[in-house]
């Protein structure tokens, strides 16, 4: 079994945390996006797992290089971006077989080994809302019959969430290849759910699997969202609170890196410190601070301190009478 991991893209909507660091290292409760996702690949015993990298991508691989020094892991790149079809094309290679693709910005909880044991190919999916952000999948009974990107008007709710099994990795190579070489685009990219619906025509079966865990990382507010899911859980599951924090109250849950220097602080709830960052004379709750970020001397909420950024504030006194209101606006 061949693993593609596509982790090329820009992260647009993370901005201005993407500008120096890649998409696929920002943290939540206290580990890379990445790191998720190759936890569960592990499990799978994968002959090879192929790295798509991009922007940023010489992070990236020194970083599975140095943490996974035995997987049996390849770096391509993706010189000039056109799409996720043309990423998975990058990562075929003629006579594949099985291959699993899984974006390197989806997190999920579902169970792997049973989906690549199934007897057909099969996509990940979710039910939501609002599908007009996602690519979509209509059924027929059991077997996909049609692959949607992005609709306007969503005949589906049944969401892709960016978990691929393919049985037959040299078909959709073929497929992938014939699309760039006739240019053939949707919204100015090659689309892998083109490829896939070229294949469902083509007579491959296709199925869906629930993946009832999915965590959207794509903006801010879904990042902060994934933290405070990863924090609760490792706390129900019975992770320690942190004591090397000096004189500090600590409300979990938290995650606090060893080599992080907090100290007259109240920490919590859902805030993750990273390695070598400083908080003192603080109050944090759901944040994530960055490894060697400094953050002294403030109130913080919903926020996101990236790498050695520095935040600073100020205490000051107040006199106000009754009947009064102050409101502070920054």
């Amino acid at each position: 079994m061949k693993v593609i991991l596509p982790v090329a893209g820009i992260g647009s909507r993370l901005k201005p945390h993407t500008y120096l660091t890649p998409k696929a290292l920002l943290t939540v409760a206290g580990a890379p996006l990445i790191d998720y996702i190759i936890h569960e690949v592990e499990l799978l015993f994968p002959e090879k797992i192929v790295f798509i990298i991009g922007h940023l991508g010489e992070m990236i691989q020194k970083h599975i290089e140095t943490n996974y020094p035995e997987l049996p892991c390849e770096f391509r790149f993706q010189h000039n971006p056109e799409g996720l079809g043309q990423a998975i094309y990058l990562g075929l290679d003629e006579g594949d077989k099985e291959v699993l693709i899984i974006l390197g910005d989806t997190l999920f909880e579902t169970d792997l080994k049973k989906v690549v044991q199934g007897e057909f190919s099969s996509i990940g999916t979710h039910i939501v809302e609002d599908a007009r952000r996602f690519g979509v999948v209509i059924k027929n009974g059991l077997f996909i019959t049609e692959f949607l990107e992005k609709p306007d008007l969503p005949p589906s709710n049944e969401a892709i969430v960016g978990i691929y099994w393919l049985k037959n990795g040299t078909w959709l190579r073929n497929v992938l290849k014939e699309m760039i070489q006739q240019n053939e685009r949707v919204k100015g990219e090659f689309q892998l759910t083109t490829a896939l619906q070229k294949l469902v025509e083509q007579g491959c079966l296709m199925t869906s699997f629930d993946v009832q865990g999915w965590f959207d990382c794509g903006k801010v507010e879904t990042l902060l969202e994934t933290n405070r899911y990863f924090l609760q859980k490792r706390y129900q599951e019975g992770h320690k609170i942190p004591t090397h924090c000096l004189d500090t109250v600590i409300i979990p849950p938290v995650s606090i890196a060893s080599t992080a220097n907090v100290r007259n602080s109240i920490i919590g709830p859902y805030v993750s410190i990273g390695a070598d960052a400083t908080v003192c004379n603080s109050i944090l709750r759901n944040c994530i601070v960055e490894n060697s970020a400094k953050v002294n001397t403030i109130l913080l909420s919903s926020s996101i301190i990236g790498p050695n950024a520095k935040v600073e504030g100020s205490y000051f006194s107040l006199n106000i009478s009754d009947s009064s209101e102050f409101k502070l606006q920054l």
